[in-house]
């Protein structure tokens, strides 16, 4: 198998050098408590009860990896418990059988891994399925990790320069696709990115667009890596946001932020009493500090985050951070007329009901996790070590009563555009989060959050994890 690696990789023009080929088996039998109550009405479903399923992970995963010097192909079957039945019923452990008969293990909406990577000196290449995601912070503005996986391309290349490196890249992203399987009417849905930028010893800078191309299939003129998508003026088909992050590192502090911008009324449009979209922008404003030093983490690729291709950052796993981090993302960020125009990921899940799917046209943001209508202030503090990897977080959340299901577009959008729409929910949320690794390939975890104040809650679950390979 590793002679036939190398033949492949070789007619491909990679490096086959050290190729190596593997088989795994991954159990994380996990138990969870939680105060959020099932939901009785499947149309309610949202991005909620999604994060809170695949929060929750897999009992058993197994796959094959295949390696050379500078590329890998990875394919992982995951195991869950059904959907329907998680989110309609109390589940309290991922074990088969023990407590929802089959439900426990009935999930079939698997892979939730599976790519081929290269990463050369210069160029970078990835294709097929795994977690994207673009920016300086914990959360990304425009792409983040919320949802378990994004269907793609993504193609990047390095400038070397006099004293650094210019970048550019180019993401294609498939969200949807129309058919007649699905008991909710689909539509063709697609997203093209591309993003230049510069990156010396102590400064990163990027800028990026993104192109949502809905309801048709797209052409070469909304794919271009190198138009300008908002110059396309194809508004009806068509939704484009700007990106621009930025980073500096000074000492042991790491500086940054980012910026998105979906809509902006010009002083010569009006958004009351007339088509034009109000504006709708995202901020994001943080600092980290590394009060000392440490090792990585050491265990094996366990999770979906643990396989994600986030763009380069100046953080460094290992010892002791503290981060605080400012999200702002105002009233009508990622809404459109229609959901197949909005910066949301579907879902359209086979599940054990009679009439076999659930559809959610809007299941993840593509950007924040928190939604429009948001201010979030975060503190956290991470200890990290060959054997510990812990943190613990502090967040107050301010949730205007705007939600991405809410009309759009307004009749006075002019005028609520910024603010936090009443009545506003306020929450302080406790978070901790422990994975002790005993082994390379085997560790203990656990995590918890509580919320306090309008929204209380509370959720806490410990499991183990373990992995075995023929490497």
């Amino acid at each position: 198998m590793v002679l036939c690696l190398s033949c492949g990789l070789a007619a491909l023009g990679l490096p086959s050098a050290h190729a190596e080929a593997s088989f795994f088996v991954q159990a994380m039998p996990a138990f969870a408590f939680t105060t959020v109550e099932p939901i009785t009405d499947i149309a309610a479903l949202g991005p909620e009860e999604y994060a809170r399923y695949f929060d929750f992970p897999s009992v058993l995963n197994a796959g094959l990896e295949l390696r050379s010097v500078k590329a890998e192909l990875v394919f992982r079957i995951d195991i869950r418990p059904d959907f329907y039945s998680f989110v309609t019923e109390p589940y309290n452990n991922n074990l088969p059988f023990v407590s929802h008969g089959i439900s426990s293990i009935g999930d079939a909406n698997m892979p939730s891994v599976g790519y081929f990577d290269y990463e050369g000196e210069k160029l970078r290449l990835s294709i097929g399925r795994r977690q994207l995601k673009w920016g300086p912070g914990s959360y990304g503005l425009a792409i983040s990790d919320n949802a378990p996986y994004l269907d793609h391309f993504w193609a990047g290349y390095r400038f070397p320069a006099r004293n650094g490196d210019w970048w550019y890249s180019f993401v294609a992203i498939g969200a949807d696709r129309a058919g007649e399987t699905w008991a909710q009417a689909a539509s063709y849905k697609n997203i093209f990115a591309h993003r230049v930028g510069y990156e010396s010893d102590r400064l990163r800078i990027a800028v990026g667009e993104l192109n949502l191309v809905h309801d048709i299939v797209p052409g070469l003129i909304d794919i271009s890596p190198f138009a300008v998508y908002h110059n396309l003026y194809q508004d009806a088909y068509s939704n484009v946001m700007l990106d621009a992050s930025a980073e500096v590192q000074i000492t042991t502090m790491r500086v940054f932020g980012e910026f998105v911008m979906d809509d902006l009324v010009m002083p010569w449009e009006t958004n009351d009493g007339s088509p034009a979209r109000p504006t709708a922008l995202g901020f994001l404003a943080g600092a980290e500090w590394s009060i000392g030093g440490g090792k990585p983490y050491a265990l094996g690729r366990m999770r979906e985050k643990d396989y994600s291709l986030r763009e380069e950052s100046f953080f460094e796993p290992g010892g002791v951070h503290l981060r605080y981090e400012w999200y702002r993302a105002t009233t009508y960020l990622y809404n459109r007329e229609i959901d197949s125009g909005k910066w949301m990921l579907p879902d359209h899940r086979l599940v054990n009901i009679s009439s076999g799917y659930v559809d959610t046209a809007n299941a993840f943001y593509l950007g924040f996790p928190y939604g429009p209508d948001t201010s979030l202030s975060m503190l956290r503090l991470s200890w990290e070590e060959r054997r510990l990897q812990a943190t613990l977080s502090l967040k107050y959340l301010m949730k205007g009563s705007y939600t991405i299901k809410s009309a759009y577009p307004p009749t006075d959008g002019a005028a609520t555009w910024f603010d936090l729409q009443e009545p506003v929910a306020k929450n302080i949320i406790f978070g901790l989060d422990a994975n002790v690794a005993l082994s390379p390939a085997f560790e203990i975890w656990g995590k918890g959050e509580v919320w306090l104040g309008d929204s209380p809650q509370g959720s806490f679950s410990v499991g183990l994890a373990y992995r075995y390979s023929t490497r």
